[in-house]
């Protein structure tokens, strides 16, 4: 199966509806002819395999599993086969290039690399720039040299870093590192030991850490005991020891080190205890109930609680919501940021697993996490990437659900959650407005399992799959999407009502900001030329454009199925209105394609309003079919009818 076919099966697979040729024809950039015959191909490959591609004439194609399995079990069964590297997607070939990089111990060749990878080696080539600005991104260098190859060069603990971030990044299925993979890599390392001595040392913490922080430090552990046995040691400057070593998590890093020595049979240097020291600094925490604002505001110091005062006095100055009531939004951030910060000085990578649906589901949560980047910015003089923002966005999207809360208390539950205290927070607050009867009794890290059982609640939501004895428990995303919605209502036997709201949407389209066939081939110049007919049409400032791009650079505005909503922070706007601009062919825009453009420019309005508009935007570009529709649109008036039957679909 060659590399299209691939890519073609992955994106059927992944699609709940079916997927037509013409929107798999742009995603791969071949004619629906082409698509057609790679289907005819695929089906006579998958004979006799757990899965079929049926065609659905007049709709498009679609997967049936047609035994026993899942749709990851397939992927493996098909597409991870073989003992050369399997990819079918070039960010899938730099993930192995950098395996391969990372745990060498001489140099590689790109002729080696492309025998593996069944590619030229000016593809390989090409790949290594993106490798490149990969390791740049962790202070790596990638080192070439005549008749030899290529390696990576640069400090030890820039290379652990990196080597923790590229297996948390090959993570494709969740939040958690997988144990038994971990074992295949770790083999001569007992993972078990580790975790088990570091929920010891938990005892000496001033919070408990999440599932995700949790996992990462056995990782991290790990990776140590690997390097040292390798005779690659960590060199901390006499200076940064010193300071590292006056922290009270230095304490704890020694109670570690100790335990490891003995388990591990392994001299452990007082630089690695020091490298120990700022990874605990730079964990995530879980929420603990019984800490009070005394005791955050002693943990987080004062500088920082005045940081996080000015941070929600600025999203509250554009957004006009009234966070500075809200102490659980106060608390999240304060000890949120905390380790934050320890990241930001150590220059700690922390990868956010699910940074697209954060981004797709809670777009204005994101955007007040930039305002909170920029106050950071501001007070430390750091830059804080998107996965940070991410998870910083998570705070104010629980924020947001509990201003849309009505609680009551009929029902037990608890929630179990992997990813930390903001994730958690997001969870249980939305759980609360949609089910607000529900009485939450707690959220808890995985390892706390036990607790849970025993307080015996009514019902578990579990953003990992767990089992508990008499008790019903339901595997949710983080993010609670409308399909745990409708298996949660299933249990309890009640109507879904939340889909009340009439659409603002059509409103916000006008005929004077509507093109077609726009030949432009950079994101920037799209984003130039929308915004220059904003303006001359006096629905924006001046301004606006450089705050769209300010805003694009931050983090990308694709958000899938062909589709970009490039956007400023709330402002700059004279009316709320939406551009509207198709492009003759998809372009690049982040790391998708974007065919189809929707520019907001939103003046201020409420947070509700807000909200609606991105809630019912997100629902309407969710259809594959819907949207190349809307890209096929000749001219107005049938993009607005088209634009609208989305809209209601779930209404009717």
């Amino acid at each position: 199966m060659d590399a299209r076919k691939k890519v073609i099966l992955r994106e059927i697979l992944k699609n709940k509806k079916p997927v037509t040729s013409q929107y798999l024809s742009k995603l791969v950039g071949v004619s629906s002819r082409t698509i057609r015959n790679d289907i005819k191909d695929l089906q006579k490959e998958l004979k006799g395999k757990s899965v079929r591609i049926e065609i659905l004439p007049g709709v498009g194609y679609s997967v049936k599993i047609v035994k026993d399995g899942s749709t990851k079990d397939v992927l493996k069964e098909i597409l991870e086969d073989s003992n050369y590297a399997v990819v079918s997607l070039p960010e899938e070939r730099i993930e192995y290039i950098l395996k391969n990089l990372l745990y060498a111990k001489g140099f590689i060749t790109l002729k080696d690399l492309a025998d593996k990878l069944y590619v030229s080696k000016t593809t390989v080539a090409n790949d290594m720039d993106k490798v490149e600005s990969w390791l740049k991104a962790h202070n790596l260098k990638l080192f070439r040299k005549p008749n030899y190859g290529f390696k990576i060069e640069g400090d030890e603990i820039d290379l652990r870093f990196a080597l923790s971030d590229y297996l948390k990044m090959t993570q494709k299925q969740d939040s958690l590192y997988d144990l038994a993979e971990l074992k295949m890599i770790f083999e001569n390392i007992d993972i078990d030991k580790i975790k088990n001595i570091i929920l010891n040392a938990q005892e000496d913490m001033d919070y408990k850490l999440s599932d995700v922080a949790y996992s990462n430090l056995v990782v991290h552990i790990a990776i140590a005991i690997k390097r040292i046995k390798q005779n690659k040691e960590i060199k901390i400057s006499k200076k940064s020891y010193e300071n590292i070593k006056a922290k009270k998590a230095y304490k704890t890093a020694e109670k570690i080190v100790q335990s490891l020595e003995k388990s591990f049979d392994v001299k452990i240097a007082d630089d690695e205890t020091a490298y120990i020291t700022v990874y605990l600094l730079g964990m995530k925490p879980f929420e603990d109930q019984n800490l009070n604002w005394g005791d955050i505001r002693k943990i987080a110091g004062v500088k920082l609680i005045d940081v996080v005062e000015k941070i929600i006095e600025k999203v509250d100055s554009i957004y006009n919501i009234g966070f500075s009531d809200d102490m659980k939004l106060k608390k999240g951030l304060a000890l949120h940021l905390k380790p934050t910060l320890n990241r930001l000085v150590y220059n700690m990578k922390l990868r956010n697993p699910i940074l697209n649906e954060i981004k797709h589901q809670y777009q204005i949560a994101f955007d007040m996490a930039i305002i909170a980047a920029d106050v950071i910015r501001e007070e430390y003089g750091y830059e804080v990437d998107e996965n940070e923002i991410g998870y910083i966005a998570m705070y104010f999207g629980a924020a947001i659900e509990r201003k849309k809360s009505n609680l009551n208390n009929l029902q037990t539950v608890a929630i179990v959650c992997a990813s930390g205290m903001g994730t958690a927070q997001l969870l249980a607050t939305k759980v609360r407005r949609v089910f607000p009867w529900f009485k939450i009794i707690g959220v808890y890290p995985l390892y706390k399992l036990d607790e849970v059982i025993k307080n015996n609640p009514d019902l578990i939501l579990s953003t990992v799959p767990i089992s508990a004895s008499n008790i019903k428990v339901i595997h949710v995303d983080s993010l609670l999407n409308k399909g745990d919605i409708e298996k949660i209502v299933q249990v309890i036997h009640v109507v879904d009502n939340d889909r009340n709201d009439i659409s603002m949407l059509t409103n916000l389209l006008n005929e004077n900001i509507f093109e077609t066939d726009i030949g432009l081939m950079d994101k920037f110049d799209v984003i130039n030329y929308l915004s220059e007919r904003l303006y001359k049409k006096g629905y924006v400032k001046k301004e606006f454009m450089k705050a769209v791009i300010d805003r694009e650079m931050i983090s990308s505005t694709s958000i899938g199925n062909l589709i970009a909503v490039p956007h400023a922070i709330l402002g700059n706007a004279i009316g709320s209105h939406i551009a509207v601009g198709i492009l003759k062919k998809p372009i690049i825009w982040g790391k998708d394609k974007v065919q189809l453009v929707l520019m907001l420019a939103l003046e201020k309005m409420s947070n509700e309003d807000s909200q609606k508009i991105f809630g019912e935007l997100f629902d309407i570009v969710n259809d594959p079919s819907k949207v190349i529709q809307l890209i096929g649109a000749k001219n107005f008036i049938e993009f607005r009818n088209i634009f609208g039957r989305g809209l209601y679909r779930d209404n009717k």
